[in-house]
């Protein structure tokens, strides 16, 4: 009789710690591989630059539509995709500085650091530059920072040559395009 009781006694405990792990809830782990809540974003641009576009996606099996907050304020929503799971949605990055971005659908929440830097510049503002060949160049702002330095008043293409009348009025030279395409030099005889 004790060892039925002893039985009965570990299958009752047995069926409570199976009803325990069951009831838990699901995480992405060697258990199981399905994700509740994925929260990523356009990872080649963070930092951001305050006044450009943020782009947040990710999987959700929690709800039908993903809220996202930053730093408490709602700044976008988006429905899930019934076909897979997927949501995204953008929003502008205002303010420099570090967020917690949230997503909450359901009872699921999943959270992501961003940062934002203030812009070095104001879209199509222009700067003078130099370019590596000590050539005078241009900068142009696109998305609150600098791009490269392009040449600019190219003319010719630098080491071209180009027929020209002699100063003189008395014969036929060539003159040659300068190391940075911006002018040719002056007229010289051609030679024989």
């Amino acid at each position: 009789m004790r060892l039925g009781l002893l039985f009965v006694l570990a299958l009752a405990l047995l069926a409570i710690v199976l009803a325990v792990a069951y009831l838990q809830p699901k995480t992405r782990g060697p258990e199981t591989d399905e994700t509740l809540l994925s929260l990523e974003t356009d990872s080649g641009l963070n930092p951001y630059t305050a006044g450009s576009a943020v782009t947040v996606f990710g999987h959700a099996n929690c709800a039908q539509t993903v809220r996202i907050y930053a730093e408490g304020r709602q700044v976008c929503s988006a429905e899930v995709s019934a076909s897979d799971s997927s949501y995204a949605c953008s929003f502008k990055a205002e303010n420099p500085g570090s967020f917690e971005l949230r997503a909450e659908s359901g009872a699921c929440s999943e959270t992501k650091i961003i940062y934002v830097k203030a812009p070095e510049c104001n879209p199509g503002d222009s700067r003078n530059c130099t370019l590596g060949n000590g050539c005078p160049g241009i900068s142009i702002c696109a998305n609150g920072a600098w791009g490269g330095c392009s040449a600019t008043g190219v003319v010719c293409m630098p080491g071209s040559k180009a027929g020209c009348g002699m100063p003189d009025g008395c014969g036929f030279g060539y003159e040659e395009c300068n190391q940075c395409g911006t002018g040719y030099g002056k007229c010289s005889a051609a030679m024989k």
